[in-house]
């Protein structure tokens, strides 16, 4: 989460960040440089599916000695550039080992060019989440909560299904199924309203419905990435309570 405005406004002209997340790679002594650009958008993304507010304006990469390789390289990351929320959360170890298991399952996926729709599901999330504009944002987030919750979808009464799925892979237990119904149902409306809808929403209704389905969105990756993308046969368990959870 940094602090710096332009750099008229700024005192230092670069003012330090608030937090700061370095990723070191070693390897053979004969090694010139070793590349660890690939690994920074995973262990950010998997910061993100944990629920923690990651923000910066670029990442560099760099060897270390730095006669070794002298030059530094710009490494291409989706963020925003600003926190959303003042607030900050505790990072204790036991956490970032989690962490870190998921940014290794996350290398399973091709999140920078999706080829599949749960590549996309996950694209669409870490897209949303470096939105400025909040409509942008709710439209990437339901792209990703129809990719991870309709998944080979027919014609036929998606919004129906959309919901109760959500309700039942999301919810952490029986009593926020109904919550979670709502919320998703309430996204869906939003959706089509600022689509096709004749009215336009209110900027507030909008805010609201942005953070709720970025936070669905957020809890049904973080299980699918670590337990495997549900498929039509998993809801179809879960909703016939079929030994799925």
């Amino acid at each position: 989460m940094e602090h710096q405005g332009p750099p008229v406004f700024s005192l230092a002209g670069t003012e330090p960040p608030q937090a700061l997340l370095e990723l070191s790679v070693s390897g053979p002594r004969n090694g010139q440089h070793l590349a660890a650009g690939d690994s920074i958008p995973l262990l950010v993304a998997a910061l993100q599916l944990h629920g923690y507010e990651v923000a910066s304006k670029g990442a560099i990469e760099y060897s270390q000695p730095r006669w070794v390789q002298p030059f530094a390289y710009p490494v291409s990351i989706t963020l925003p550039q600003l926190s959303h929320s003042p607030s900050t959360s505790e990072l204790t170890a036991v956490d970032f080992h989690a962490i870190a298991q998921t940014a290794d399952r996350l290398s399973h996926y091709d999140i920078a060019r999706p080829r599949t729709p749960q590549d996309l599901a996950l694209h669409r999330f870490f897209s949303g989440n470096a939105r400025q504009n909040d409509v942008d944002a709710i439209l990437d987030s339901m792209i990703g909560l129809e990719a991870l919750l309709v998944p080979g979808s027919k014609p036929g009464d998606i919004s129906y299904r959309f919901s109760l799925h959500g309700a039942h892979y999301v919810a952490d237990d029986m009593s926020s199924r109904a919550l979670i119904r709502d919320q998703l149902r309430s996204i869906y409306r939003m959706r089509n309203n600022l689509v096709h809808g004749n009215k336009y929403p209110e900027q507030a209704a909008i805010a609201t419905a942005r953070a709720d389905a970025q936070d669905l969105l957020r809890r049904g990756l973080l299980r699918a990435t670590l337990e495997g993308f549900p498929t039509p046969e998993t809801f179809a368990q879960m909703l016939l309570g079929a030994g799925v959870p």
